[in-house]
C-alpha cells in the first residue's frame, strides 16, 4: 500500500512538474506576442528599448507553431495557442503573399494605368562615376517614371551635375534644400513635380523629402496628383569602424543600436503624421533602416501597403552587408534582411515588385509597379 501511494505521489509531482512547465511556456509566448503586437502601440522611447523583441517575430510564430504540436491534446494550452498565432497575424501580415503566383515580366506589366517607381540607396554611389553610370544602366532598364535615391553625394564629392546628365530622360529634379555632407535624398521624375519640402530631424543628417507628382490624364484621369515621400531613417549604428576588441557586447553592439532605434522610432512618428495631413494618395520610398515588424516600418507603414509584402513572386530577400564590427563579432559577412521599401496608400494598388541584383554598396535597388485606378 505505501508503495502504491509512494507511485502515486511521483507521479502526482510529475504531472505538476509537467502543467507548471506548460503554463511557464505559454506565458512567455504569450508575454512576448503581446510585446511584439502592442509595439506600435508604445511610446518611441519604450520601443526603442525593447526594439531587439522585433526580430523575434518569425521565430516566435515557428516555436509557437511546434509548441502546438506538442501540446495539441491538452485542450486548453490548445486554444490559447491558436489564439497567439491569430494574434501573430496582426504583425507577420506582411510577409504573407495576398496575390496569386504569376509568371509575367516588368515590361509586361507596364501598361496603361500603372506608374513604375524605383528606390535605391546609391551609398554615394561609392564617390566613382563608373559606379553612377553603371548604376543608371541597371536603373534606365527597368523604364521606371519616378527614381528615388537616398545617400546622394555631396555635390563636392560628385558634382550633381553629373547625375542629372546621366538620368537626362528624366526632366524633371528636386532634392533637399540644404546640401549636406551626406544622407542627401533626390528624386527624378518623367512628370511634373511640385511643392517639394524638405524635412530635417535634428541632431542628425537623416532627412526626408516631400513632393507632389502631377499624373498625365493618359495614365490616370481620377487621380491627377500624388504625394511622393523619399526618406531616409537613423542608421542601426553598427555601420562604424570602431575596434571590435574594445569595450564590452553590451557597449559595443547594443547601446548604440538601441540608442538609435529610438531616435528613428520618433523620425517614424514625425513622418507618419505628415503622412496623415496628405490631401492625395501617397507613395513613400527610401531606406527604413528596420525590419517590417518593427516600430518604425509600423508606424510609418500604418494604413499603407506594402509593395513588396503582397507579392508572391517579389520573395527575394535584400542580402545586406554587415559592418566591420559587427562581422568581426559574428564571423559573418552578410545577413538576409530587408530595411528598404516601398509603401503606397489607397486607392493605389501594388501590381510587381523586384530587385534587380546590383553589386555596388549594401542595398538592393527596388522596383515596383503600382496601378492607379481609371
Amino acid at each position: 500500500m505505501a508503495i502504491s501511494d509512494s507511485r502515486g505521489n511521483t507521479s502526482e509531482k510529475k504531472r505538476m512538474i509537467c502543467r507548471v512547465i506548460r503554463y511557464l511556456m505559454l506565458s512567455l509566448l504569450a508575454v512576448v506576442t503581446l510585446l511584439i503586437m502592442c509595439l506600435p502601440l508604445l511610446p518611441s522611447a519604450i520601443a526603442g528599448y525593447i526594439t531587439l523583441i522585433s526580430f523575434c517575430a518569425i521565430p516566435l510564430f515557428f516555436i509557437t507553431l511546434l509548441t502546438l504540436f506538442l501540446m495539441w491534446r491538452h485542450k486548453k494550452e490548445r486554444y490559447i495557442l491558436l489564439f497567439l498565432l491569430a494574434l501573430s497575424l496582426t504583425y507577420l501580415h506582411p510577409y504573407i503573399p495576398l496575390t496569386s503566383f504569376h509568371f509575367s515580366s516588368l515590361e509586361e506589366r507596364q501598361v496603361p494605368g500603372t506608374l513604375t517607381v524605383v528606390s535605391w540607396n546609391a551609398d554615394n554611389f561609392q564617390l566613382s562615376e563608373d559606379t553612377l553610370r553603371a548604376a543608371v544602366q541597371t536603373i534606365t532598364h527597368l523604364h521606371p517614371d519616378i527614381i528615388c535615391l537616398q545617400e546622394r553625394p555631396h555635390t563636392s564629392l560628385l558634382d550633381i551635375a553629373k547625375i542629372k546628365s546621366a538620368l537626362h530622360d528624366y526632366p524633371y529634379m528636386v532634392t533637399n534644400s540644404r546640401e549636406d555632407e551626406i544622407l542627401n535624398v533626390i528624386v527624378f521624375s518623367r512628370f511634373p513635380l511640385s511643392h517639394p519640402q524638405s524635412h530635417y530631424f535634428t541632431h542628425t543628417f537623416n532627412k526626408y523629402l516631400s513632393v507632389d507628382v502631377h499624373i498625365p490624364q493618359t495614365i490616370s484621369p481620377k487621380i491627377p496628383r500624388l504625394r511622393l515621400y523619399d526618406i531616409h531613417l537613423q542608421t542601426t549604428g553598427l555601420n562604424d569602424h570602431e575596434d571590435s576588441s574594445t569595450g564590452s557586447f553590451w557597449q559595443r553592439i547594443l547601446l548604440p543600436f538601441r540608442a538609435n532605434s529610438i531616435v528613428r522610432n520618433r523620425q517614424a512618428d514625425h513622418i507618419a503624421a505628415d503622412i496623415a495631413r496628405s490631401p492625395y494618395p501617397v507613395i513613400v520610398c527610401g531606406d527604413f533602416n528596420d525590419i517590417r515588424t518593427s516600430y518604425a516600418y509600423r508606424t510609418v507603414a500604418n494604413r499603407l501597403e506594402d509593395t513588396y509584402g503582397g507579392l508572391a513572386t517579389s520573395y527575394t530577400y535584400h542580402i545586406a552587408s554587415l559592418s566591420q564590427r559587427l562581422a568581426k563579432i559574428t564571423h559573418c559577412n552578410t545577413v538576409p534582411v530587408k530595411i528598404d521599401h516601398i509603401l503606397v496608400s489607397s486607392p493605389l494598388k501594388p501590381s510587381f515588385y523586384e530587385q534587380p541584383s546590383f553589386s555596388s554598396g549594401d542595398h538592393r535597388i527596388q522596383c515596383a509597379i503600382i496601378r492607379i485606378p481609371q
